[in-house]
Formats: C-alpha cells, structure tokens, sequence
C-alpha cells in the first residue's frame, strides 16, 4: 500500500488515505473504505457509459486517473482539473500525455474550450451532490465549443437533472 500526505474530499482533509496496487489493479481507499477503483468491471462500466471522448477533452476530478488512461487516446487534448495538489503529484508521474491543472472547480476559470467535458464527481462523497452538479454544470457550459458536451454519472438511484 502507498500513502500520500493527505487527500481533500468534499472539502474534508482525510489523513488516512491509501493506494493499494495489487494484481494489476489499482484501488483508492479512504479511511479503509474503497472509494474506487481501475479493475476491469469498473473500466467497462465507463465504457458503457460515457459518451464518445472527442477532440479537446476536460474531465473534472482526478481520482485515480481511470478515466485519462482509458480515453486520453481519443482526445486531440486532455485535460485533468483536481484540487489536491498532493494526488495530482502522485498520480502525473504515470502519465506523460495528460495535461493535469491544479485547481477547485467551484471557482476555476479558463479561456479554453473544450469539445467534451466529463464532470467526474462522485455522489457517495457529497450530501449536495445534485446542487453542486447543477452548478458546475451551467458554470463549465461557457467552457464548451459550439457543439460541446457536458457529462457526468448519476449513480445510486438518483434521478437525473
């Protein structure tokens, strides 16, 4: 098991945050409790799930980079956005081909614009999850080209927007 420092979560630190690496898997834990993971069934799930990547590409939420590893290849660009500076560190240094910026989401800005935007914001770690996404997603709409896309995954029986 590999530690970082501290990891930030619906703007809680968790000091008891791990990696595990074990048969080509790799699984996020918080405070023992598995957050997620890169094995197989997960990859699939995306896979059904996420429409094409396209283009300029823009996912929000870092975790374990399951999502850059698995359509950075589809992308003219990809970029990552993540707030904690100590899990893109971590995680950057397996990746060349991935652009990683370290910022909040509630309050980032940019003057690029992407063809596809995957906001990648767990339910399970958010009691506003449907607030907050309905936030982001009119705020990174400016973000977008002409015929761009916004996505993100309801998860856990919840309804869509």
């Amino acid at each position: 098991m590999t530690g970082v420092e501290n990891i930030f979560y619906n703007g809680e630190r968790y000091d008891k945050y791990s990696i595990k690496v074990s048969n080509g898997s790799t699984t996020l834990l918080i405070d023992n409790q598995l957050i997620m993971s890169d094995d197989e069934k997960t990859i699939k799930f995306y896979e059904r799930f996420i429409p094409e990547f396209r283009g300029d590409c823009l996912v929000v939420g870092l975790g374990l980079c399951l999502i850059g590893k698995n359509f950075v290849n589809k992308c003219e660009s990809f970029d990552y956005l993540e707030k904690d500076k100590t899990l893109i560190d971590f995680i950057s240094l397996k990746f060349s081909n991935i652009n990683f910026i370290n910022g909040d989401a509630f309050y980032w800005k940019t003057e690029k614009k992407y063809d596809f935007i995957f906001l990648d914001i767990y339910n399970r770690l958010t009691p506003n999850f449907d607030t907050e996404i309905k936030f982001l997603v009119n705020k990174f709409k400016d973000f977008l080209k002409k015929d761009g896309e916004i996505s993100y995954l309801k998860i856990h029986g919840r309804s869509p927007i």
